[in-house]
């Protein structure tokens, strides 16, 4: 989800992170710490994409 207030935070190479929170808590992902941050992303990514590759078929 996005916002329009950014954060004051930047990550380098992710600038859109700087605009972008978490629904389930609200907090800007440039604002989260590190660890966070990557769960949030193994949250919204990973396990989807993990899951989509299992059903596919190669």
């Amino acid at each position: 989800m996005f916002t329009s207030t950014p954060s004051v935070h930047r990550i380098l190479g992710y600038p859109l992170e700087s605009i972008q929170i978490d629904p389930a808590t609200g907090v800007c992902l440039a604002d989260m710490p590190p660890d966070v941050l990557d769960d949030f992303h193994v949250r919204s990514i990973g396990k989807p994409l993990q899951d989509f590759v299992k059903k596919v078929q190669f």
